[in-house]
């Protein structure tokens, strides 16, 4: 039995995913296609002014011109889609008559060869002099898309909307991040990235020569910071405790008698998992 409910939120978790996996677009868009009974849908980053398309995904075009290179400079709706309310869904029927799009270049060298007919779609993001824009198609036998179907894709363009920030926030802290390793690389100093395990999460070129070469005994074992003296070993355990339980904010294990140390500090708040 279909359920509406269930439906949705198997589209929304397809869609939250996009966020640690952009490469699922793909996927979200099949389902979004399904959802509507469509057989091709498409997500499209495109120039507001001008024909380009800076980046786009899609399901079920594999005929005719290639949309991205050829077919933009055809489409009647790119710019009604363009100047119109953000958010705002339109259905090709408010856009052109069944007639005038039947006769139109768009019609005939794009969605003729795909079997289909009728779209509906909106822009939900913008920045700059670029949009996000999403878009659904279907044949003409299966009929033109009702008020009901279209206020189903705007109640998504929210979801849309927020993905689309959150993936910029995550892709601006890799950046940061990356950076950071960047700068770390060089040092002349080992440094590990652990878990509240000791798992290793990332350490720079002289960690990875320390580890390779078990310099002050220290070494992995099975992806865990480990050091071979037992005395040495329970005082990294006992300090990695003290900073999971908060109680300590930095801990310092002497490493050898010229005065080698493993300092740890945490990075995060107390009973947090790093």
């Amino acid at each position: 039995m279909y359920s509406e409910e269930k439906t949705t939120s198997t589209l929304l978790h397809a869609l939250y995913d996009n966020v640690t996996c952009p490469q699922g677009w793909s996927l979200f868009l099949a389902r979004l296609a399904n959802h509507f009974n469509s057989p091709s849908a498409t997500l499209r980053i495109t120039d507001r002014d001008n024909p380009v398309v800076y980046q786009s995904f899609s399901v079920g075009l594999d005929q005719g011109l290639d949309y991205n290179r050829e077919a933009v400079v055809f489409d009647p709706f790119r710019i009604l889609l363009a100047n119109g309310p953000l958010g705002k869904v339109h259905s090709s029927t408010e856009i052109i008559s069944d007639q005038a799009f039947e006769r139109s270049d768009h019609y005939q060298l794009f969605f003729r060869p795909n079997g289909n007919f009728y779209a509906m779609g909106s822009q939900f993001e913008r920045h700059d002099s670029s949009a996000m824009h999403i878009g659904i198609h279907r044949p003409r036998t299966q009929g033109a898309f009702t008020q009901l179907e279209k206020h189903r894709l705007e109640d998504l363009n929210g979801h849309l909307r927020r993905v689309v920030q959150l993936t910029r926030l995550t892709s601006q802290v890799q950046a940061a991040l990356a950076q950071a390793r960047s700068a770390l690389t060089p040092s002349p100093f080992g440094v590990w990235m652990l878990d509240s395990e000791l798992r290793c999460q990332w350490f720079n070129r002289v960690a990875e020569e320390a580890l390779t070469t078990h310099s002050f005994g220290l070494h992995q074992r099975n992806n865990y910071l480990a050091i071979k003296q037992s005395k040495a070993s329970a005082a990294l355990n006992q300090a990695a405790h003290k900073l999971k339980k908060g109680v300590s904010q930095c801990e310092s294990i002497r490493l050898s008698a010229p005065g080698a140390s493993l300092v740890l500090f945490c990075n995060r708040e107390a009973l947090s998992p790093f």
